[in-house]
């Protein structure tokens, strides 16, 4: 639901994706229809605040894992439903994140992990 509202592939949400936002919201915003009929309002309210939630979402690196997780079939984002190789995995992730002391060791982890993410999902 996401990805398809802003027409963003899997990766991070970038400078593009803010800019279709920007330019879908203005089209949506509800201030836009307040000449319109009820309806016509309650359309533009629904569609804008999907698209909020959209975009929060890939922005956001929780909800945008959480609902990675779902598109890729884990029902439960929690982690209850993920087979022990993944917790595992996400467990050394947040060790190996922890003991970062740089800003250039995220990046480049992030790197590796959205490297992986596309693999996966190719």
């Amino acid at each position: 639901m996401a990805r398809a509202a802003l027409g963003v592939s899997l990766s991070l949400a970038s400078r593009s994706s803010m800019l279709r936002f920007h330019e879908m919201q203005s089209k949506l915003h509800p201030d836009k229809f307040a000449q319109a009929t009820e309806h016509e309002k309650e359309i533009s309210d629904e569609h804008s605040r999907r698209l909020n939630e959209s975009y929060k979402t890939l922005s956001e690196p929780l909800l945008r894992a959480k609902y990675l997780l779902k598109i890729l079939g884990e029902t439960d984002a929690s982690g209850r439903d993920l087979d022990p190789s993944s917790l595992m995995e996400m467990m050394e992730w947040n060790e190996r994140v922890a003991e970062m002391s740089s800003a250039d060791e995220l990046t480049a982890e992030k790197d590796i992990v959205q490297k992986q993410i596309d693999n996966i999902l190719a």
